[in-house]
């Protein structure tokens, strides 16, 4: 039986996924012996049973879900840090040499008296667009989607990689796993600007996002967002962007910074270019 006390990074103020920085100097705490958890949990994919071993934090009471090495916990981690304080992404952190994820705790959560539909919405575009991410989905309570929202307790909702409370504003997108941690080989090949261009506005013109009633507010998110991030992280030399990539322990040569910061930037260039000469009847406000 298991049960020694660690040295790991625990977050501060973990609950409030609005800070851009939440880890902490190295503290010691321990996770409970694996006899005595009581939180692991199935998870069906791709039709199997697939067990995830569940800790929780002895001092702080938070809990934290193992990842498996084949998962790419680096590439997941680095894509949740630079998301930091724009979209509402769960917090990885490293244990030894062990990477878990942070289970959101929505009592630390700030409430908002916002419809958070619009808002989740373009994080999930930006997501699709900016990081070549499609593993998160919404499920419509208004269409037959809502058959797949499984309902947890303290009246949360789980959609596809994605918890909400709908009723208190409150939601956290979760495991960048396969396949979309491959988000940074992508991202790398990202050279063409006007097939960007292309891409972009066919996905804001067609019917499905045309009819949508919120899509001047997801618009403007969109580009706000894309706006705060080209700000984080300007440059290569960006002591922001060379803090997270230390602090992922991601393998990258200079060469493939290079690549990835350019091609992030590129896409939420475009992303800012393609919403700003869009029509004014189709972005009023923005």
């Amino acid at each position: 039986m298991l049960e020694k006390p660690i040295t790991k990074q625990v977050a501060t103020n973990l609950g409030n996924p609005n800070n851009y920085s939440l880890i902490s100097p190295s503290v010691k705490l321990g996770f409970l012996a694996d006899e005595e958890i009581k939180q692991n949990r199935t998870r069906i994919e791709n039709d199997e049973e697939r067990h995830i071993r569940t800790f929780t934090d002895k001092e702080t009471g938070e809990v934290f879900y193992e990842m498996k090495p084949e998962s790419n916990p680096k590439a997941q981690m680095l894509l949740s840090l630079f998301l930091k304080g724009v979209v509402n992404v769960t917090d990885i952190i490293k244990v030894d040499n062990v990477y878990y994820a942070h289970k959101q705790d929505f009592s630390k959560i700030e409430s908002t008296e916002n419809n958070i539909v619009p808002q989740l919405k373009a994080d999930m575009l930006l997501l699709n667009l900016g990081f070549e991410d499609f593993d998160h989905k919404y499920y419509e309570r208004s269409t037959s989607e809502r058959d797949q929202i499984i309902a947890k307790q303290d009246g949360l909702s789980e959609h596809h990689n994605l918890i909400t409370d709908e009723a208190n504003g409150k939601y956290v997108f979760f495991d960048f796993n396969n396949p979309s941690w491959q988000w940074l080989e992508k991202i790398k090949k990202t050279r063409d600007p006007e097939m960007l261009e292309k891409i972009f506005e066919a996905k804001f013109t067609n019917k499905y996002f045309s009819e949508d009633i919120n899509k001047d507010e997801i618009l403007e998110t969109i580009k706000n967002k894309s706006t705060t991030l080209l700000n984080n992280y300007g440059n290569l030399e960006s002591d922001a962007f060379k803090q997270i990539v230390k602090r992922s322990e991601i393998e990258l040569s200079e060469n493939d910074r290079e690549l990835v910061l350019n091609g992030i930037k590129l896409r939420l260039q475009t992303l800012v270019k393609v919403i700003s000469k869009l029509k004014p009847n189709n972005n009023k406000n923005i």
